[in-house]
């Protein structure tokens, strides 16, 4: 009887902990996939950035409009990066959650775009949020919230 009840609350105890062993990668996996959508924002690497998106991503930029789909979004990176080629945005997370059941995340952070052109030096920045849904194993980006707290160019 014994060996029963300290078996159950071993069981009890250890998936908690594995549980948030999980989680602790999970949120490692979005950390590394903001990274690499990051430095492919970076490279102008258009099939990197929209590598994390599912299909039917929403994304509402710092100035308020809003894109859905991937190829609608991706249009807006590829427009932008005809204009400015030397725009760069950069997204940092300072939160990352998982859900308790393990499918949806939430990312907040702060976000900065600038040009590297010495002559065209502009910035902005701001807060966002990301949604993120996990497909087949793998974390990707449901919807994303850009809030322009600071601009010194026009959209």
């Amino acid at each position: 009887m014994y060996k029963i009840i300290a078996f159950l609350l071993l069981v009890i105890c250890i998936k908690p902990v594995a549980a948030q062993n999980n989680r602790e990668k999970d949120v490692e996996q979005i950390k590394a996939a903001r990274k690499s959508s990051n430095d492919a924002i970076q490279k102008h690497d258009l099939d990197g950035i929209a590598k994390p998106m599912i299909d039917d991503v929403v994304c509402t930029l710092g100035n308020g409009h809003t894109y859905v789909g991937k190829d609608s979004t991706i249009s807006i990176f590829k427009q932008r990066f005809a204009t400015m080629p030397d725009l760069v945005f950069v997204r940092t997370p300072f939160v990352i959650r998982i859900s308790n059941n393990d499918t949806l995340a939430w990312e907040k952070g702060t976000w900065k775009g600038f040009r590297t052109d010495r002559k065209t030096r502009s910035t902005s920045g701001g807060n966002y949020a990301a949604m993120w849904c996990k497909r087949d194993g793998v974390w990707k980006t449901r919807s994303e919230l850009f809030v322009a707290l600071t601009s010194n160019y026009p959209y």
